[in-house]
């Protein structure tokens, strides 16, 4: 299960989610304008940059084309 932790407007949001909706990979999306308390969670464990994304085995912030292109594999 994946899931991303997003807002809305958010380029590098949208250019995460693009690859994995390409090769049909199931993902959950939070909101965090709907989610303040787990936005500030997220922010208390050191993340500073959107998305968050939690795999089962990995947790990243920020667009990073060498994880999301592990996914895809």
């Amino acid at each position: 299960m994946i899931t991303i932790y997003t807002r809305p407007n958010c380029q590098a949001c949208r250019l995460t989610r693009g690859p994995l909706d390409r090769e049909g990979i199931t993902y959950s999306v939070v909101n965090l304008d709907e989610h303040p308390d787990v936005a500030e969670q997220l922010r208390e464990a050191g993340h500073q940059a959107l998305p968050v994304v939690v795999t089962e085995t990995h947790t990243w912030a920020g667009f990073q084309p060498d994880k999301i292109r592990q996914l895809t594999r």
